[in-house]
Parts: C-alpha cells; structure tokens; sequence
C-alpha cells in the first residue's frame, strides 16, 4: 500500500577504483520519479555539499529534505489509529549496500519494489547521475540509461513537479529562504 523506493548516493574513484556508498534512504511514500527528482533538485536549490569522494553529506541533508516535506503532510495509517507525519511511517534509513551490482541489489532488503531503487552519482552534464533498478526475481533489472531518461522527462510533467501545489511549491512555501537564497 505504499509508494516505495530506496535511495543511495554512490561515487566511485575511477583512478583509486576506491567506491564510496551512503546508506540508504527508504521512502514508504512519494519513491516515483516525480518525487524522487523533485527532493534532488530541493538538494540542488540549498546548494548542499556533493564532494565526490564523501555521499554522505548528499544522503544526509535529503533525509533532512525527505523529512522536512513530510513533516508538512500528515499522512493516515490504514494500519494505526491516528495521524502520522514523517517521523511515523514515511522515512528509514538502513546501512549501505555492500555494492552497486544488480545480482547483489536483487535479493537484498534494498529491493522494496514499487518503484526500486535509484543510485544518485554527481557529475554527468546534468550534475547527476541517476541509475535504476525495478522488478522483482527475475524480472530485477537496472533500466538502460534512455529509459531513466525517458522517465525523468516524464516527472517533471507530473502535476508533483508543477504549479502551486507543486513538491517545489512545498518548499518554497516551508523554507523559503532556503530553497529561494540556497
């Protein structure tokens, strides 16, 4: 009943071979594309320290985002009496995965279906990276890159990217002098 995904903020050294891992950020809700983008820009707009060799900095200030966003939601538990905002149901963090691979990713706990999990990596001409992995058993697979592609562009249509009640328009709305001054 939820909109999962998992997040994790991956570099990896090409001259030292050295990889470096975050942990990763599991969303119980808003893990589709339209969100998902959308909290990565907001990391954008605060202008968040994205130093190649340390993830770290990226993964914690989204959890901080994530949390920030769903703190101004409140979300009702089918499961539970009562409301709950992030804090109850909306945000976890585990510890890094071993590794990027598709055979290890596949039958971890990293593997919540819904919408899979997108590993972040800063550089690229759009400042990122994003690569995917959905399905489950056989069908796990990683997307080839036109298809996150074709995905991406498709997000940034949804009524989550756009107009007043917008993720964006959130946070502008929450932390205006962040998200407006960086």
């Amino acid at each position: 009943m939820g909109n999962r995904a998992v997040v994790v903020f991956h570099m990896k050294d090409e001259e030292s071979k050295e990889e470096y891992i975050s942990p990763a950020v599991y969303l119980h809700w808003n893990g589709g594309p339209e969100s998902v983008y959308a909290f990565l820009d907001e990391l954008d707009r605060r202008k968040v320290r994205t130093t190649l060799s340390d993830p770290s900095y990226e993964f914690a200030r989204f959890v901080h985002v994530i949390g920030d966003f769903m703190d101004d939601k409140v979300v009702v538990s089918p499961f539970s009496i009562g409301d709950y905002g992030a804090g109850g149901l909306s945000l976890g963090v585990w510890g890094p995965p071993e590794k990027i691979e598709t055979e290890y990713l596949k039958d971890s706990q990293y593997n919540q279906g819904d919408n899979g999990i997108y590993v972040v990596t800063r550089g690229g001409p759009a400042g990122r990276i994003v690569r995917r992995w959905i399905g489950y058993g056989e069908s796990f697979r990683e997307l080839p890159t036109k298809e996150v592609e074709k995905e991406r562009k498709a997000a940034y249509k949804h009524d989550y990217m756009v107009g007043k009640n917008s993720i964006p328009a959130t946070f502008l709305k929450i932390r205006p002098k962040i998200s407006s001054l960086g």
